[in-house]
């Protein structure tokens, strides 16, 4: 009491943060009190789900037993196989490390793969030189052109350097070759 005869209770003073800090837990815990429920309630869905097609499967199994259907294959043999994809560099075809062989860049892609190769070795051979093999790598899975090529020259691949900034329909090639490889832009 003061002199007036007045009790004064004596609070807890909070400042903004101490407040701020409150009810940041108080909506965590909500939130906690929240996620538990939402899973409790998927957890029963789910168990209800599983009942259903258990109930459903043993349907069908009776129809099954008492017609001509034919039998439910298990989840093994269902699952589709990963596909294997034959990757082109284990290929004797991407061994063109040699001197005779030279790199090309800029020729149109959306061609399939035999016409450029043939359109590669019908260019390359208005050099005056025979061509022994065109290498055209493609990305494993889609089996796209990775744009870029190696064609190997019987002999004198300086010829064929010749045709570099030449055009292929009206795509302007680069070609680079010889060893040691120059650098490729």
């Amino acid at each position: 009491m003061d002199t007036t005869g007045k009790s004064h209770e004596v609070e807890a003073i909070s400042t903004p943060m101490e407040i701020a800090a409150l009810k940041e837990d108080k909506k965590r815990k909500n939130r906690e009190e929240s996620d538990e429920d939402k899973m409790t309630l998927l957890n029963k869905k789910l168990d209800k789900i599983c009942h259903c097609l258990n109930e459903l499967t043993e349907s069908v199994k009776k129809l099954q037993k008492n017609s001509n259907l034919p039998e439910i294959s298990s989840m093994d043999e269902e699952t589709p196989k990963k596909k294997e994809y034959v990757c082109l560099f284990d290929s004797e075809g991407s061994d063109m490390k040699n001197s005779k062989t030279i790199f090309v860049k800029g020729f149109d892609c959306s061609f399939p793969m035999d016409v450029i190769k043939r359109k590669l070795r019908e260019h390359f051979s208005t050099c005056g030189e025979k061509v022994s093999r065109v290498f055209l790598p493609y990305e494993c899975k889609t089996g796209s052109l990775l744009g870029y090529g190696f064609v190997n020259m019987s002999s004198y691949p300086e010829k064929a350097l010749a045709l570099n900034g030449s055009y292929l329909g009206k795509m302007k090639l680069m070609c680079i070759g010889g060893a040691p490889y120059e650098k490729i832009p």
